[in-house]
């Protein structure tokens, strides 16, 4: 954060169910019914609110007076270009790396590359 602060840029992460707002015990035996405000959707709509009521010190750094950049890797960035796309009176920018260009439900896709990938390359024995 020392590198951010000189910056003045901040990292923030925050999902739902996740740390302080983790609004019960989750296990193996969580049901589905308590995971289900745990959505994509509800996700970006937090982070909107989330940036539209933050405040840092006396400063006003809320989206329509300060340009929000998104940047994230994978699953983040697969948020950061939701985020652009859907909220962009909230996201003035997003940088999204590595992030999913498909998505599928049934993923027995994967189990077929791993083994073709091994194939063309040398593994190791235990793959």
């Amino acid at each position: 954060m020392r590198w951010a602060a000189a910056w003045s840029e901040w990292s923030l992460k925050y999902d739902r169910y996740y740390g302080d707002s983790l609004p019960f015990p989750i296990s193996l035996n969580t049901t589905a019914e308590k995971m289900q405000f745990l959505t994509n959707e509800n996700g970006l709509k937090d982070f909107v609110v989330f940036a539209n009521q933050f405040q840092w010190k006396n400063f006003s750094v809320l989206p329509k007076e300060v340009p929000w950049i998104v940047v994230g890797s994978s699953y983040g960035g697969n948020r950061a270009a939701a985020l652009r796309k859907l909220y962009p009176e909230t996201v003035f920018a997003a940088y999204a790396s590595a992030a999913a260009v498909q998505h599928r439900k049934d993923m027995s896709v994967c189990k077929l590359a791993v083994p073709l990938s091994c194939n063309l390359m040398t593994c190791s024995p235990q793959m």
